[in-house]
């Protein structure tokens, strides 16, 4: 562990002027690097905007089209604009908007770097430890009172090793401020750090950015961004540029490098206990940890990429849904089809195959047409409304889903509350086998805008219901505990419905 000077990122938000590079001319121009933003900037009489005639030239707006457009900052930064549109609207100045900015004192030639380390938010509650184990404060303020601080070095580290050879690591960074007379601060700041074969930055991001995000955000159950990214990649160092480690006599340098894209904040954070609003159960404010006896990032990661590939609907709700402000009918409507998606990629349409189905389906009607004296009206009736696919009712989906996909402790405590029918709900369907037909009923009522619409509180209870069997069903696929959540129930922070 080592204590540094507090995390700064290279560059600040803002525009800087620049020289592109463009069709193998140099132009000034600008780019603004803001965070959360995509990178935008301008070129100043770039070729090729003026049609030339003779003894005239005449301007017209058209588009041009780059997957790397190169530049340097005044500061003597190089910067590279990823998947580039370059707008030529008007004589002599050229919009540029890019989807992603690389910034660094030296870029690769083909854009590949070996690491990256990055902060997302959520980390701290995801790590399932805290870095400082105690802090020592001096009963006055003599000119001898000395304060000191426990450094947690056996779990304020881990680290992981994936199945295709990548090292992972999480660590907290101190940083001690003793620069006024009478003043000590030590602080602390969850990192990323990967490292493996070489690529490219959105791959990168791809596998392990952003889905840390994501992740944060389902443990969290709060919308978590991504704070900041910086790629690495071991270069030579051009003579006159600065050693960023301070170390001169070195030849090669692992060269840090700055991404700037819509989805990073370029906030980084210091590590702080979660405020009590943001508590899932009283002692924790993370649905998921890793540390001891917790779960490990590498199977964390496999996990949820295997959520976004085979669970599709499923995996939208928890990365889309939960970090956006949606209104019950909403996230009802979202919920409950993602539900459904969940079910059917586990389980199928239906209890056989939709070919044999057809084709049973097919024998058993031929068989009531030819049985005597039976109405054709009724024959009718029959091939009208008998099931065409076979499929399983969305109640029946629901059903399993909590028989077979939660865990038992959590499994247990839907159905202490959900059995019977609470009483706010029995009127919603008549004779309702159980809270399952209702909320299936419910959802078929909204979609095709039946008369018989459930009052707000019902549905709110059911949109509660629906979320915390969603959650379940998530963390059982992850294979983690659902401890927290138990326990958040048994503590009335989370109603079940």
């Amino acid at each position: 562990m080592l204590f540094t000077v507090a995390e700064k990122l290279m560059l600040a938000a803002g525009t800087y002027p620049c020289q592109w590079t463009y069709r193998d001319q140099v132009m000034s121009g600008e780019i603004q690097l803001e965070g959360s933003r995509v990178p935008v900037g301008e070129m100043f009489d770039a070729p090729g905007t003026w049609a030339e005639g003779e003894g005239s030239r005449s301007f017209e707006p058209h588009e041009d089209t780059s997957d790397v457009l190169r530049g340097r900052l005044r500061s003597g930064y190089e910067t590279a604009l990823l998947g580039v549109r370059i707008q030529h609207s008007l004589p002599g100045r050229s919009r540029v908007d890019g989807q992603m900015a690389l910034t660094g004192s030296a870029l690769p030639a083909k854009l590949l770097f070996d690491s990256v380390e990055f902060q997302v938010g959520g980390l701290t509650e995801l790590a399932g430890v805290y870095p400082v184990k105690s802090i020592t404060l001096p009963e006055t303020l003599d000119s001898d009172a000395v304060i000191s601080a426990t450094w947690n070095a056996e779990t304020a580290a881990q680290a992981w090793t994936t199945g295709d050879g990548d090292n992972l690591e999480l660590e907290f960074t101190a940083t001690i401020d003793h620069g006024r007379w009478y003043g000590f601060a030590l602080s602390s700041a969850p990192v990323i750090r990967v490292s493996g074969r070489p690529r490219s930055a959105e791959d990168w991001m791809r596998q392990y950015v952003r889905p840390l995000a994501e992740i944060t955000t389902l443990a969290t159950l709060r919308p978590q961004p991504v704070s900041w990214v910086t790629l690495y990649h071991t270069a030579k160092v051009p003579p006159g540029l600065p050693f960023p480690d301070g170390v001169p006599h070195r030849e090669t340098q692992h060269l840090p490098v700055q991404v700037f894209a819509a989805d990073i904040a370029q906030q980084p954070y210091d590590a702080a206990p979660t405020e009590a609003p943001h508590l899932i159960s009283y002692d924790t404010g993370a649905l998921i940890r890793l540390g001891p006896d917790g779960a490990t990032l590498p199977d964390l990661l496999a996990g949820w990429q295997s959520l976004q590939t085979t669970y599709i609907t499923f995996f939208d709700y928890l990365t889309t849904a939960l970090r956006a402000s949606m209104s019950a009918k909403s996230r009802f409507l979202a919920m409950v089809p993602a539900l459904e998606g969940f079910h059917l990629a586990k389980h199928g349409d239906g209890p056989i195959p939709r070919k044999d189905f057809k084709k049973q389906r097919k024998a058993v009607l031929q068989r009531i047409q030819e049985v005597d004296g039976l109405d054709q009206d009724d024959v009718e009736f029959l091939t009208s409304w008998l099931s065409v696919y076979g499929s399983y009712q969305l109640a029946d989906r629901l059903r399993v889903t909590v028989d077979q996909e939660l865990g038992e402790g959590l499994r247990e405590r839907i159905r202490a509350r959900t059995d019977p029918i609470p009483e706010s709900l029995s009127s919603l369907v008549d004779q309702a086998e159980d809270v399952w037909a209702v909320m299936g009923t419910v959802r078929n009522r909204i979609a095709h805008g039946s008369d018989k619409q459930p009052l707000s509180a019902q549905l709110e209870a059911l949109t509660r219901l629906a979320h915390t069997v969603a959650i379940g069903a998530a963390l059982n696929l992850l294979g983690v505990p659902d401890t927290v959540l138990c326990a958040a129930i048994d503590q009335d922070r989370w109603p079940v419905i």
